[in-house]
């Protein structure tokens, strides 16, 4: 298992230790064995150019997952990058009263999702993501 975490800001204070535990705790609950990740921590600015580029808006947001596995590797494997703007999960900790830490993990936890082959586009799979999200942050918190 190959897992980066990579810090690009200065708005929050990154535990990498703490965070390479829990993003190993999700990846074993979503039985990935063969892990090369990276996590990103940038600020808004760096988003939204990625944001732009590839998804055609201009605005931050707050998680990014790109999918760097060919169809050649196991189903079991994950190969790709989580990009997080942690000026997001200030705005959005305080909008939803959660802390900090919480919602980074949970911005962890939807971009590994991406990456298992979950989506958000309609109504049905934005109910079947929350309910794992909500699941997983349970069992590693």
């Amino acid at each position: 298992m190959k897992l980066r975490i990579i810090n690009l800001q200065n708005k929050i204070p990154i535990p990498n230790k703490k965070i390479q535990g829990k993003t190993k705790k999700i990846l074993k609950l979503l039985n990935k064995v063969a892990v090369n990740l990276s996590v990103v921590f940038v600020n808004d600015n760096f988003i939204k150019k990625l944001n732009k580029e590839f998804l055609r808006k201009n605005q931050p947001t707050d998680v990014m997952a790109f999918d760097l596995k060919e169809t050649k590797y196991p189903i079991n494997s994950i190969i790709g990058e989580i990009v997080i703007s942690t000026e997001t999960a200030i705005r959005n900790s305080r909008i939803y009263k959660t802390n900090q830490s919480e919602e980074l993990l949970l911005y962890i936890i939807h971009g590994v999702l991406h990456l298992c082959g979950f989506d958000d586009r309609t109504k049905e799979q934005i109910k079947r993501m929350r309910n794992q999200e909500q699941y997983i942050l349970k069992k590693i918190t």
